[in-house]
């Protein structure tokens, strides 16, 4: 009975090297260095003024600010792009203002799935604005690996 159990199973050693080796390098987790199949969320603001085209990156809970006119209806975009390599999956962007005063939408983008560098845009509206100072918060949530919920804010200064 040893005999043939030692005949089946003398190369259980050698598979389990090769398993371990296999997929180790065959895996790589988001938490590695290299991160090469993980999402990664980049957002852009289009613009560094009202009506003057710019693409910047944006940080997480970076204050982007604008200067705008009483009573004047504008529009700001953004660009989400995925710099990851893996599907970048978005759910509904929103904004947690509870100022009445404060008349927006947002556009959401066409996309919610984005495949390695792919991208889309999305607005933020704004009505006309009575003078004083606003400030907005955007999140955009994820799967993202290291910022499953991206927030930044925008500050409008209304003359």
């Amino acid at each position: 009975m040893s005999s043939i159990l030692s005949k089946n199973f003398h190369f259980l050693p050698f598979f389990t090297l090769f398993f371990v080796l296999f997929f180790s390098f065959s895996l790589v987790s988001c938490q590695d260095d290299e991160k090469l199949l993980c999402p990664e969320l980049v957002v852009y603001s289009l613009q560094n003024e009202i009506n003057i085209p710019a693409k910047n990156e944006v940080a997480e809970n970076q204050i982007l600010s604008y200067e705008v006119e009483e009573q004047t209806a504008f529009k700001l975009s953004f660009l989400i792009e995925n710099k990851g390599g893996n599907i970048l999956k978005i759910g509904q962007m929103q904004s947690t203002s509870t100022d009445s005063t404060l008349s927006f939408d947002i556009i959401q983008p066409l996309k919610n799935k984005f495949e390695t560098t792919e991208n889309d845009s999305f607005q933020v509206n704004f009505e006309g604005l009575e003078v004083g100072q606003y400030q907005l918060p955007i999140t955009i949530f994820s799967n993202d690996w290291n910022e499953p919920s991206f927030t930044f804010f925008i500050k409008i200064i209304v003359n």
